[in-house]
Formats: C-alpha cells, structure tokens, sequence
C-alpha cells in the first residue's frame, strides 16, 4: 500500500497486492486490484496470467479463458498461460483446442507434466458419449500413468506405456454453454445450489469455487438417489463401472465414494485425483501418501498454519511414548514453542503417529497421520502430516468403513430410523474416510460431499456452513475416536438439520439418467 501511495500508477504494486488477496482467499478485492493493474497497462501479460488464476480458483472458466487468451497475444510463449488455457479447455470438454495448447507447451518444455493431461483430454474425448455405467476410470488409465502424473515424473521414464488413441473426427466437442435449455439439468442444477455451496470453507487461502460446488451439489443429490434405491434393494453394481472390482457385486461404502469420486475427478482436470491402491503394486505396498505441509521453511502455509497449534501440541504430546527418549528430554520437548527448538532438543528428522481408535475392533488403536518434522538447508524446517496409504491400512479402514455402512443400510432399511442414531453414523464413517486418506487428491472434499448426501438420503438438508475458520478432514485428522469428531460438529451441524420434502426430492430427475455421460457431466458443470 506504500508503494502505490507513492506511484498510483505503479502496475506490479496493483498485482501484488492483488495476489495477496487471492492467496488469501478475497477474490473480490483480487479481482479488483488485478484489473487496475490491466487498466494502467493493457499489454501487461503477468496481471491477466494472474488474474485468470483467480477467476480459474472460482471457477469462472469463462472469464479465466478471456483472460488467457489475451495475454498470449501479448505474449505468445508464455508457457504458464499455454498450460492453464489448455487445462481450462479441458475442464469446458473442449479438447481439440485442449490437445493443441498441450502440444505447443511439451513442444516448448519436453518434461512438463501437460503431457498426463493431454492423455487425460484423448481418454475423456473417446469417452465422452459411452454410458459412465460402464467403465471406471481408475481401472482404464495404467497404474504406472497414474503414478507418475501424481509424481509430476519427467514421461521419458514411463516404461511400457500404452498412448491414447488420436482425436476421433467423428467425435465432436462439448458444445460449450454456460446456461442449459434442458428442464430436467436446470431442474437438478437449481435444486443443487444450495446444497454445493456447503462445500466452501470460510478459511484463509480458500476461494468459492462455483464449479466445484457444482460437482459437490450434483454429486449429493446423485449419492442420496443411489442410496434410496440401495435401502429398497436395488443393490446391484454392474460390471466395470466401480474402483473396487471390476466384477458385478452389491452396493457397498467404496461405491458410495465412488459417486463422490467421479464428479471431483471430472470437474477438475488439473488435479490427479485416483484411488491410492490402484497406483502400482509397489508403490501401494510403499506407501504413497497425501502429504500437507503446515509450515515450509520461512512460510507458513496460509491454508493450513491456522492448524499448526493444535497438531503441535499433539506431537509433543506422543513424542514420550512413541520416540524413545529419556526422561530428561521430555521437559525440554514440552517447552518447545516452534519448530526450531523441537528439533534442537530431538536433533533429528522424526514423525509420530496419532491414534485412530477402532469401533469394529474395540481396543484396536489404529494409525491415524503421521506428524512429521525435517528439517533441509537451506530451505529450514516443514511440519507436516503426511497419510501413507498401505495395504494394511486399506484392511483396517475397510474394516470400520464397512462396519459403519453396513449400520447405515440398517437404518435405512427402518420405516422411522431414529435421526440421532443416523446422524452419529454418518459423522463416524465420514471420520473414517478423513483418517483413511484412500485418494491422491480430493479426499477431503469428497467426504463432505459423501457426508451432506448421506443426510439427503434419510431426507434431511444440512443448512448451516463450516464455521469460520474450521476444516472439517483436520477435525477428524487430529483427533482419536468418532465420538471427539461428532462432538466438534454436532453444536453446529445438528441443530441445522431441516427436514426436506421428501416428495419434492422424489419428484426429482435421477442424476445418473439426466448425465449419463461425461458429456453430459461436462455440459452440467458448465451451466452457471
């Protein structure tokens, strides 16, 4: 703000104060800034990069390619705006102009992860109109791909590797359109609105993302109707189309997520979202994990510090019994106010485990996330959790998640199912599901969605937002047992359970049928 009190011309002041505000999740005042910044200096190419991010962080595809396109007039080699044009017109379904920016970006930087994408684009455009009954993607993409993608490894190393096939002429585009004419979509579309918006955290760092409220709206309501057809025993799952076999077999807690799952995959091609046991073999057995730091060498994560307290606090607390040290030490750990003076007194890189208490298996303590401290040259220290996913993991939260689900079918299989009782169990599994971690990306957020369609299927609506300030996957991730994690959200969410019409939301189009390709999926999320 100094700066720009000296010089109200001065154009990267505007931008970065603009970028400060978009880091911090204030999209109005980014929006604001990045176009002073275009108004003091049109050609100015950084600002419309960074300004299309945001309108990208939205969701706002529309503006973001606007955006994009303008600045690689200016400045047509400029990788990172060739990269993002291409990802937004891969999330719109345009993929020829998708495939023609990837080209032109691995052309520019042979090692640039755009080529995962750009198979990703040929795999959804031979996709686009076959029943989503009837594959999965998770099983059609090869483990190796997968992995590697989610590694950002340079393509020279993927061995064996099948390339997709060439654009099929015969198979057009997705007519972009950000308004549908269709009765059933805009009936489904407008009942998710409200429900899609849930989604958003009033946290630092996080934008509302219109596109993936979208996703989260449409996913919910599809998850309820599936769910209802389950507890009236229409349980079949057809061949090929789940994650969990490929073989027909009866509706269990995987092809719930599932539901989840999709959606979030579709409605964002830039992120790598797969099921963490169909990577390699090897890699399963080793443990690939999700990692989030809360502090990287002198930056603390704006997302994620507000948690570093708490989970501070916590690793101090297991560091006696799961470290080895003498007693004499433990003063000095229980002193420690940061990073630095933990490590001096631990004098090396080390990771402890929270607790996962097992329901399915009482007296079983489970491992929940690893809270780790490291420190590099000359970058410093990061604490971080870090959630390896290993087949002995996947047995134990199979485990629980099963448990609960086959509860929940109980339950629904009542003519009035005590509303507490339902609501104690969808918390409980959606604890697990935090603790578990099962996907590479997306974990989060598909156990919210998972969570507010559960509550559509015993016709309940949850109608309040995440407290400010609360990440609902840290308040399961940081604490020990389901009835901690019920008690963090039920003073909030309990008491904004509204019940719905339940003739109304019968009286609606099923999902499943209104978008039963990834056509479909496509044309829906890009309806405003």
């Amino acid at each position: 703000m100094k700066a720009i009190s000296l010089d109200k011309d001065f154009k990267e002041a505007w931008t970065n104060l603009a970028q400060a505000y978009k880091d911090w999740g204030k999209y109005d005042r980014a929006e604001q800034y990045f176009t002073k910044a275009i108004a003091i200096d049109k050609a100015y190419s950084h600002a419309y990069h960074l300004r299309s991010l945001a309108r990208f962080g939205v969701g706002d595809h529309e503006g973001a390619l606007t955006d994009l396109t303008e600045a690689l007039k200016i400045e047509p080699q400029h990788i990172e705006c060739r990269h993002l044009r291409a990802v937004v017109y891969h999330g719109l379904g345009m993929i020829r102009p998708a495939i023609e920016d990837y080209n032109k970006v691995i052309l520019a930087k042979p090692d640039h992860f755009a080529w995962y994408q750009k198979e990703c684009a040929l795999y959804y455009h031979h996709h686009l109109d076959i029943s989503r009954d009837t594959y999965n993607t998770d099983h059609d993409l090869e483990p190796n791909f997968k992995e590697s993608w989610c590694k950002r490894n340079h393509p020279n190393t993927l061995t064996g590797y099948h390339a997709q096939p060439p654009i099929d002429p015969k198979i057009p585009d997705v007519q972009y359109s950000n308004t549908t004419t269709n009765p059933e979509m805009k009936a489904l579309i407008e009942y998710s609105r409200e429900i899609g918006k849930l989604l958003h955290l009033n946290c630092p760092g996080y934008l509302s993302n219109a596109r993936q409220q979208r996703f989260c709206g449409l996913a919910a309501i599809e998850l309820a109707q599936t769910l209802k057809a389950v507890f009236k025993g229409k349980n079949e799952v057809p061949k090929n189309s789940a994650s969990s076999t490929k073989d027909a077999h009866k509706f269990g807690w995987r092809d719930m997520y599932d539901i989840c799952v999709k959606w979030r995959q579709y409605s964002e091609p830039n992120d790598p979202v797969w099921w963490v046991d169909l990577l390699t073999p090897a890699q399963f057995a080793e443990g690939f994990g999700s990692h989030t730091p809360m502090v990287t060498g002198q930056t603390n994560v704006v997302r994620y510090y507000p948690e570093f307290k708490r989970a501070f606090g916590i690793m101090k607390s297991l560091i006696k019994d799961q470290c080895n040290i003498p007693t004499s030490m433990m003063k000095k750990v229980e002193e420690a106010k940061d990073c630095k003076e933990l490590y001096d007194v631990m004098r090396r890189d080390f990771w402890v485990v929270t607790p996962c208490y097992s329901t399915a298996t009482p007296e079983k303590v489970m491992e929940g996330t690893r809270l780790t401290l490291q420190y590099s040259a000359p970058e410093g220290y990061e604490y971080s959790i870090r959630t390896p996913g290993t087949p002995p993991r996947w047995v134990d939260y199979d485990l629980e998640l099963n448990h609960f689900f086959d509860l929940l079918l109980q339950a629904g299989a009542q003519q009035n199912p005590d509303i507490e009782q339902v609501s104690d169990l969808i918390l409980s599994i959606t604890f697990y599901w935090y603790n578990f971690m099962p996907l590479s990306r997306g974990t989060a957020a598909c156990g919210y969605v998972a969570l507010l369609g559960m509550f559509l299927t015993f016709g309940i609506k949850i109608t309040a937002p995440v407290p400010e300030g609360m990440m609902v996957d840290w308040e399961g991730i940081l604490r020990p047992r389901p009835e901690d994690f019920i008690g963090a959200l039920k003073s909030w969410m309990y008491p904004s359970r509204q019940k719905i019409s339940q003739e109304e939301f019968d009286q609606l189009p099923f999902v499943n049928q209104v978008f039963p390709t990834l056509r479909t999926m496509i044309t829906g999320l890009n309806v405003k």
